[in-house]
């Protein structure tokens, strides 16, 4: 149904006023909310984040299969959309505007036509309505894209508020860690213990889901290793500088490395053998943070028992083996 006058914006808004008050419900039906009544080929929200500006959801008309390509701001004009002028960016046909004409929107996307708004005072992100084909944006489509953008800005100072009470959160716990010396560091090999794992876990989790990358995940035993203390110490020194090794107790040893993959994990692993001059049993896993969930938030805890459940079937055999759980899919 496309969008006229006897559809007035209160009426329209008024279809989120008994909605969920989950975020991520309320951009996905606004957004479907502007294809359905627009007829646009594409609502897309794309947000400011460390790493750039990047799409957090899309919808698309009822019935119509996606595109296969992923909705990308870089290469849309949404970037263009942040530094225009205007309080919107409108294209009515890119195929007759120079401006836009080699713009990888119009060549690699095919979007000819596009509405974008930025999101909040100081933008956080854009709104964008896009069409394969030239359509003008009549003045009641824009009022209604106009007031959800405001609705969305909201919604996202208020999660950027949350986000911010969170990592408050995580420095005061780090700091309570660091007062408390048995909590932070286990006292024979001085190495980080299950309690600063947790802190450090948060903030990785987050960067690797944001970035679509697996943490490795390996356990093995230091009660053999001589001079274990030592040993393992001297090890820290040799690992990347992102990973981590953790002393979980009774002897048991964590190895926690960001971005790894299958032959990553494994040649990080075969190292560390060689770096404590002897073959120890290995238990291994990769923790996807879109996958390993407690409840609805992401957690290694699943993975590192995965890890352990392995390190005990390989204790049974070979000294130098390496035994991989991988989470069943269901």
């Amino acid at each position: 149904m496309m969008l006229d006058e006897s559809n007035s914006l209160q009426e329209i808004l008024a279809y989120f006023a008994d909605g969920s008050p989950d975020p991520g419900h309320l951009f996905q039906e606004g957004l479907a909310l502007l294809v359905r009544y627009t007829g646009v080929d594409r609502a897309m929200l794309a947000a400011k984040t460390p790493y750039g500006l990047e799409t957090l959801y899309w919808a698309t008309p009822e019935g119509v299969t996606a595109p296969d390509y992923s909705p990308m701001p870089a290469t849309s004009y949404c970037q263009a959309a942040l530094g225009a002028s205007s309080p919107r960016l409108v294209i009515q046909d890119a195929t007759q505007d120079p401006a836009w004409l080699a713009h990888p929107a119009h060549q690699e996307l095919g979007i000819r036509a596009y509405l974008g708004l930025p999101v909040g005072r100081h933008p956080l992100g854009v709104l964008s309505l896009q069409s394969a084909s030239p359509r003008e944006f009549q003045p009641m489509e824009v009022l209604l894209a106009e007031g959800i953008a405001s609705l969305f800005a909201r919604i996202l100072e208020v999660e950027q508020s949350r986000e911010e009470l969170r990592r408050k959160d995580e420095v005061l716990a780090l700091h309570n860690a660091v007062a408390d010396d048995h909590a932070l560091e286990h006292p024979k090999t001085q190495l980080p213990t299950r309690r600063y794992l947790d802190i450090w876990v948060r903030a990785n989790l987050s960067r690797a889901r944001r970035s679509s990358e697996k943490i490795g995940v390996a356990i093995f035993e230091s009660r053999r290793i001589p001079g274990e203390a030592q040993a393992l110490e001297s090890l820290t020194q040799h690992l990347r500088g992102e990973d981590l090794l953790v002393d979980l107790g009774n002897h048991h040893i964590l190895l926690a490395a960001p971005g790894s993959n299958h032959q990553l994990l494994e040649g990080l692993m075969k190292r560390v053998r060689t770096l404590l001059g002897t073959p120890v049993p290995m238990g291994a896993t990769l923790c996807d943070p879109e996958t390993d969930l407690e409840g609805d938030r992401p957690s290694l805890d699943p993975a590192i028992e995965r890890a352990h459940q392995a390190l005990m079937e390989g204790l049974g055999g070979a000294p130098d083996s390496i035994v991989w759980r991988m989470r069943q899919k269901t």
